[in-house]
């Protein structure tokens, strides 16, 4: 009798239970509905911004060629959220097929935006298996999906609550596929901001600052997902906005980007660098650069500080190449040897130039020596002159 009660008590308390989960997923199924059809809106109105934008601004081939990979992803992204929202998958318990309709979408459009970040960080490096890597993941993880769908003979739309490791495997070729992306992005990352080193006198790597957030968007994306898109509730619905989020910041920043002189400034650096690989590969297989031409072109450096070439704003490498009168690779392969970078080098020279302004003019300006010797703006010299001393420029002077 007694393990009776104690039975229809349990059973009681998890009844209770149970009528207290149903009763939040039918509050919250409205709210999930709105977030789809939210969703759908926001990726509609993106997918009409990329194709308005005007030709003649996006100029450029490469910038052309993510636009529309862009467009592919926001607007199969759309059609997912539509789908959702239509059928209502989750709230009429058919689970795992929405899980297979998130994962047959997120798998192409994560794609075509990590691939157009490759398009944007590298364009001529894009190698045939950064263009087609999100096919050979999305087919096996399409055959998975089905394989999980269907098994036991029962129908694609059979109401089935329960995920199957066939669709934990495909959530898999998504995670391994933008794990693959990540490393990518993050080598060419870094060789972009070599190019950007070599090509101008200043760093600038704020106008890559948005592509980086991307590239760290998508990587959580695609490391929550096979755990987050199983869920059903609150995890899920923060999954889709931040998804939501991620896709709205990377296609607006892009828009910004490519009517800015960002995209510019990339470009000629991404240009540069590939002419001066190119140059140099020939050039040391003619005639390898040697102890005596390193001290022929040390030495027009040197005569080139003296004038005071260093002191004009805005000058890339390949003009002070030109200036120094000698190849661009040569030069390159100097500052090499002194273990500097083409920008960094050039900080330096104006920092020194400056300490010598700041003990010989104290009365002037920060703005008057920031323009004296060669910095863009008063903000940029301060921020240089702090990293390189330790102390504002007030304090130098104070100090001497």
């Amino acid at each position: 009798m007694k393990c009776t009660l104690l039975r229809c008590e349990n059973y009681g308390k998890f009844h209770t239970f149970s009528l207290v989960i149903s009763d939040f997923s039918c509050i919250f199924a409205p709210v999930m509905s709105q977030m789809q059809f939210t969703g759908f809106l926001i990726m509609a109105l993106l997918t009409v911004k990329l194709m308005l934008l005007s030709v003649r601004s996006v100029g450029r081939e490469t910038l052309n060629r993510v636009r529309w990979l862009m467009v592919g992803c926001t607007g199969l992204l759309g059609l997912q959220f539509l789908a959702q929202m239509v059928l209502g998958l989750r709230t009429t318990g058919h689970v795992a097929q929405a899980v297979a309709l998130n994962v047959s979408c997120f798998i192409p459009c994560s794609a075509m935006m990590s691939l157009g970040i490759l398009y944007l960080l590298r364009e001529w490096r894009v190698t045939w298996l950064d263009r087609w890597l999100g096919l050979f993941a999305w087919i096996p993880a399409l055959a998975l999906l089905y394989i999980g769908l269907s098994t036991d003979g029962h129908p694609l739309m059979a109401k089935e609550q329960e995920v199957s490791w066939p669709q934990i495997g495909s959530t898999l070729f998504f995670a391994a596929m933008q794990l693959y992306y990540f490393i990518r992005h993050m080598y060419e990352m870094r060789q972009l901001h070599y190019a950007l080193d070599d090509y101008f006198d200043r760093d600038a790597y704020g106008v890559l600052r948005w592509m980086k957030l991307s590239m760290v968007l998508l990587a959580l994306m695609a490391l929550f997902a096979p755990v987050v898109i199983f869920s059903n509730g609150l995890p899920l619905a923060l999954y889709g906005l931040f998804t939501l989020c991620g896709f709205f910041y990377f296609v607006d920043s892009f828009g910004l980007y490519v009517v800015s002189s960002a995209s510019k400034y990339v470009m000629e650096a991404d240009q540069n660098a590939r002419k001066e690989e190119e140059a140099a590969v020939k050039a040391t297989e003619q005639q390898p650069i040697d102890s005596e031409t390193d001290l022929r072109v040390g030495r027009a450096v040197e005569r080139w500080i003296e004038r005071g070439g260093y002191l004009k704003s805005g000058i890339n490498m390949p003009s002070v190449a030109a200036e120094i009168g000698i190849p661009q690779y040569q030069l390159s392969a100097w500052l090499k040897q002194q273990n500097y970078k083409y920008s960094e080098w050039m900080t330096s020279l104006r920092i020194d130039e400056a300490k010598q302004v700041l003990k010989e003019h104290p009365d002037w300006s920060n703005e008057s020596v920031a323009e004296h010797c060669g910095f863009s703006d008063r903000t940029y010299f301060q921020k240089k002159f702090k990293e390189k001393t330790g102390m504002t420029p007030a304090d130098y002077v104070s100090l001497h």
